[in-house]
């Protein structure tokens, strides 16, 4: 296949790569400091807790379409202008596109975030699961036409969850605010492709995200909000996987802080490792009656002493007697 005569000249020209993103950077640094700036100023107060209804830039460009076209259509005309002189130039956004999904990222501050959502037409089954995660986002469509479902968890526990659910029409100048760790949206169906503006914003201290069976409201899987934490419980299933029996005390020592999934898993990891120490934590959490993990970990305790009783010779090095 041959290529075309313009990429070539450009693969041997850098100066006009450099010139080409150059100009990009500038047509989106003017669009930033002129028709989004009040904008950008109250993105970053949302970041830093501030109520939706009290940035009025960002609260008028998400509820009324035609500030929201204004605004971007200073954008797409100065980007348009720069990418017709240099058409072979990058525009300088984040941007990702993945099973009908495309999201391109126009201001950023701190955990929130403004950006372009696109939703093209997908032959789709429909979901079996939800996830609720701690987050807020504000949806404005611009174009195109759908539905969605929105989810509500009724109440956060390990048994099965209440679920309810109402049917959205998205049709342009719709406005849509999922708020909170207890709110889903899910996208039924697009009729060719839909264009959203988005607002979203990430708590600095989130609940755990939860994801439920749809059909009888069965807790699938859980995870930290706390990224930190995250990490912390991948480092525990590594380090058992690698079978690391000197970072049994640490483990050991990860049981009394943190979350319960964080603790839990710690505690599994460090019994893999080190049955006399993981015992030892697993009695200490069992025989604290005030732990949210003291019931657990006292039927665990009463199945390994069933299971192997020379473990009782711990507990007796455990007694201050």
């Amino acid at each position: 296949m041959g290529r075309d005569e313009s990429l070539n000249a450009l693969r041997d020209d850098r100066v006009s790569q450099r010139l080409a993103q150059t100009s990009l950077e500038t047509a989106k640094n003017y669009w930033l400091a002129g028709a989004i700036a009040p904008v950008k100023a109250d993105l970053a107060l949302f970041d830093s807790g501030v109520a939706f209804d009290e940035c009025l830039a960002l609260k008028r460009l998400l509820r009324s379409k035609d500030a929201a076209n204004d605004a971007l259509a200073a954008l797409f005309d100065a980007i348009g202008l720069s990418l017709n002189k240099n058409p072979l130039g990058q525009v300088p956004f984040r941007h990702q596109y993945q099973h009908g999904i495309g999201l391109l990222q126009l201001v950023a501050a701190g955990d929130a975030a403004l950006s372009l959502v696109l939703y093209e037409q997908q032959n789709q089954p429909p979901p079996q699961s939800v996830c609720f995660t701690d987050t807020d986002c504000h949806e404005l469509v611009l174009a195109g036409t759908g539905t969605a479902q929105v989810l509500e968890l009724e109440s956060r526990c390990d048994r099965p969850a209440d679920i309810s659910s109402s049917a959205v029409q998205l049709l342009p100048g719709k406005c849509l605010s999922i708020v909170g760790a207890n709110k889903a949206k899910q996208m039924q169906s697009v009729r060719g492709s839909m264009v959203v503006l988005r607002l979203s914003r990430t708590p600095s201290s989130r609940q755990e995200s939860r994801e439920y069976r749809l059909a009888d409201g069965k807790l699938l899987h859980r995870a930290s909000g706390d990224p930190s934490e995250s990490r912390k419980e991948m480092i525990a299933a590594l380090l058992g996987a690698m079978e690391r029996t000197d970072a049994a005390p640490a483990l050991a020592e990860l049981t009394r802080h943190g979350s319960d999934q964080l603790r839990w898993q710690a505690l599994r990891n460090c019994l893999a490792l080190d049955s006399g120490k993981g015992f030892q934590a697993l009695s200490t959490l069992a025989n604290m009656s005030e732990d949210s993990l003291a019931g657990q970990a006292g039927a665990l305790r009463t199945q390994l002493l069933a299971a192997y009783p020379e473990l009782s010779k711990v507990e007796v090095e455990l007694c201050p007697a």
